[in-house]
């Protein structure tokens, strides 16, 4: 079984509030540990809607830094690539963080642009994890490989994606993932 090596950018992340209250004893240690883990930097808006823990990218940072961020980030994952502008334009034109969001574009298919989501476990301590569900936009999917025992090396490349990306707030979005 392979999964494929996505970059891009987390725009949610959703927790069942029930299964983390009992995982995490309690609400506030959940709502703290879940804060820590999930929105360290204040990226994201939290909402309790009774169900679920919700972690959703903060729409201001997105309009003000979305695009320029892009622009920053694929001439480095695609030197050669000569059809960003098109992406780009094609986001710009919608003019709406929220179609950002939800806009799948031609070259989702290739993995430069498109939604998805995967599962990420957090420990909290020996036999109590919980699950939560993360959105993310991908702008860059490769694979399939077998690598489903590197988190060490996934964390090392958000690291250096954020680094370069330091001119931005919404550099603590960027995630490294296997996803698929």
């Amino acid at each position: 079984m392979g999964r494929y090596l996505g970059i891009g950018i987390v725009t949610k992340v959703a927790i069942d509030k029930e299964n983390a209250i009992k995982m995490l004893s309690g609400d506030d240690a959940a709502k703290d540990y879940l804060g820590k883990r999930y929105n360290p930097t204040g990226l994201y808006d939290f909402t309790d809607n009774g169900r679920d823990y919700i972690f959703t990218l903060k729409r201001d940072i997105v309009r003000r830094e979305w695009i320029d961020a892009l622009k920053t980030i694929y001439p480095i994952r695609y030197p050669d690539w000569k059809d960003e502008t098109n992406v780009i334009g094609s986001l710009q034109a919608l003019d709406d963080p929220e179609k950002w969001l939800a806009k799948e574009t031609t070259y989702g298919h290739e993995g430069k642009y498109s939604k998805w989501f995967y599962y990420d476990e957090a420990y909290y301590d020996w036999g109590r994890s919980v699950l939560a569900c993360v959105d993310m936009i991908c702008l860059s999917c490769d694979g399939k490989i077998l690598m489903e025992a590197y988190k060490d090396v996934m964390s090392f490349f958000t690291r250096l994606i954020r680094e370069k990306l330091s001119a931005f707030q919404l550099r603590d979005a960027f995630k490294v993932e296997l996803v698929g």
